[in-house]
């Protein structure tokens, strides 16, 4: 356990980790520290984000506020307006995996407010925009850059926030497989750059969304049935798994959304 946790602590910067069943029960344990620190709100993506923000937060009766994006990646103007001392913001660091957020000024922003920031790092880690926020959360399930198929984990800092943070545990049984899956991050994440940007490039006569972001997933719009095939024919040719947007969890907008991160290294 200690192995894994040392590395998880090296990853993030965090003191305080706590290992969790899955991302979602990261999110959950979220959810319900909110409540036990009498947050009223929580504020998301309106795009971008993951499912259970919403659904989690509309079991425990919370005002949800969705922040206006572009295309995943927040607009601080409308940002600003929403988030206060009684919101907690659930901030995508690497947008839908395609986007990375300007965490910088995100949690600026946080602070200055006195809003409690959480930042899901479940694509982003292994990367500094995976270090800022006053909580981490993160999924290690199937396809995720640490793909163990299992498990995730919250950490922070704050030494009073982590002993809010209740609720189930991670099998151990699993811990020698996150500890392989965590050393295997960089060379995951070597690979997703580098697929993607050979896509990028093979695509540019495309219109590819956030075409200069450092991300793993690559989403490219179709205007016609005409380009949305030859996206597609594209992917097929070169056996690339693909989704079909409209999707909150990517954009709202007609395009592909090329899953880099579901290749493996040997592909």
């Amino acid at each position: 356990m200690q192995a894994v946790i040392q590395k998880i602590q090296e990853l993030t910067g965090k003191k305080y980790i706590k290992l969790t069943q899955s991302g979602d029960h990261a999110i959950k344990h979220i959810i319900d520290l909110a409540i036990n620190l009498q947050k009223d709100r929580i504020v998301i993506q309106d795009q971008g984000g993951w499912l259970t923000y919403k659904s989690y937060a509309t079991k425990a009766k919370l005002i949800i506020l969705e922040t206006r994006t572009d295309y995943g990646l927040v607009d601080f103007e409308d940002f600003e307006k929403k988030i206060t001392a009684n919101s907690l913001a659930i901030v995508n660091s690497l947008a839908g995996y395609f986007a990375e957020q300007n965490m910088e000024l995100v949690s600026q922003k946080c602070k200055e407010k006195n809003c409690l920031l959480v930042n899901d790092i479940s694509g982003s880690v292994g990367t500094e925009i995976s270090k800022i926020g006053n909580i981490l959360i993160c999924s290690c399930g199937t396809y995720k850059p640490i793909n163990l198929g299992h498990g995730g984990f919250v950490a922070t800092n704050d030494e009073e926030l982590f002993a809010l943070i209740l609720g189930n545990t991670f099998d151990e049984k699993q811990l020698p497989g996150l500890l392989r899956e965590i050393e295997k991050l960089p060379l995951r994440r070597e690979f997703f750059l580098k697929t993607s940007q050979k896509i990028k490039k093979d695509l540019k006569d495309f219109e590819i969304i956030h075409p200069t972001s450092a991300g793993i997933n690559v989403i490219v719009k179709f205007k016609s049935e005409e380009e949305k095939k030859k996206i597609i024919d594209y992917c097929d040719n070169n056996k690339y798994p693909y989704t079909l947007c409209p999707r909150y969890i990517r954009v709202l907008e007609n395009a592909v959304s090329i899953e880099v991160k579901r290749l493996k290294l040997s592909d």
